[in-house]
């Protein structure tokens, strides 16, 4: 039988590490949702955390579905308080920063699994995603400030997944306690955002991503964009060098396909 995901279970393991407000809820159509609703009714945006045991509607980057049955992950999303839009720093690094947290965190959990990650916001397990991240900016006050919300998906348990997602997700396999790998989380993300922008997660980032030496194929703003991955910028863009030899900069973009 699955532990029953509370605020007070997950209150007790962070044992005053780390304040923040929890939320927690059965089933929800989007933890990224809950936030936003919760930002719009209430003056003071974070931190807040919303988490659930089951998603209808669970989104990830482009608005891609997030398959989130009851009971076999962890659906979370983190509500900042808002900043002024000037004093936010370095948003690109936030992601990648993230990234390595929910790495470190799994790695604790499942010390046997190797994982990887895949520019900017897929954690892997083998060629299978496991884990997405996903960041949003809700802009305020004329758009002279933002709050930032970090969403976080994680398929620990999830036995089968519907349609195409079957050939590119996966999951970690193993049952833990989501109460106490929920409080671990919470507690790594809160020291990571008052030091991320130093860059001093990137170093973990760049031995992680899998993505570096090899073809690549992104779909930008601006076009397809193809060449060899190269390396993660300061900012925590891709570095990639075209067929010309030249040297390409992406900072938002869609992995389409990596050639191994």
């Amino acid at each position: 039988m699955k532990e029953t995901l509370t605020a007070t279970a997950i209150d007790q393991a962070i044992a005053g590490q780390t304040k923040i407000k929890l939320v927690t809820v059965e089933k929800t159509e989007s933890t990224q949702l809950l936030a936003k609703n919760y930002l719009a009714h209430h003056d003071n945006g974070g931190p807040v955390v919303f988490i659930a045991n089951q998603q209808s509607g669970g989104y990830g980057q482009h608005g891609r579905h997030f398959y989130s049955p009851a009971g076999s992950g962890l659906y979370m999303s983190l509500l900042l308080p808002p900043q002024e839009i000037r004093n936010l720093r370095k948003p690109g690094l936030l992601t990648t920063s993230t990234a390595v947290v929910v790495v470190n965190v799994l790695e604790k959990y499942f010390p046997q699994a190797e994982f990887s990650l895949k520019w900017v916001n897929d954690v892997f397990l083998g060629k299978k995603k496991v884990a997405g991240i996903l960041t949003e900016a809700v802009y305020q006050l004329g758009n002279t400030a933002a709050s930032i919300i970090i969403g976080i998906g994680i398929n620990l348990t999830t036995g089968a997944f519907p349609g195409e997602l079957a050939t590119k997700a996966g999951s970690i396999g193993s049952p833990v306690n989501r109460n106490r790998l929920s409080a671990d989380l919470l507690i790594a993300l809160m020291t990571m955002l008052s030091d991320y922008s130093s860059g001093k997660y990137l170093e973990k980032y760049r031995q992680r991503c899998f993505l570096l030496g090899k073809p690549v194929t992104i779909k930008t703003a601006n076009g397809i964009k193809k060449g060899i991955a190269t390396d993660i910028s300061r900012t925590g863009g891709l570095v990639m060098l075209d067929s010309n030899g030249h040297q390409i900069l992406i900072h938002s973009g869609e992995v389409q396909k990596v050639e191994y």
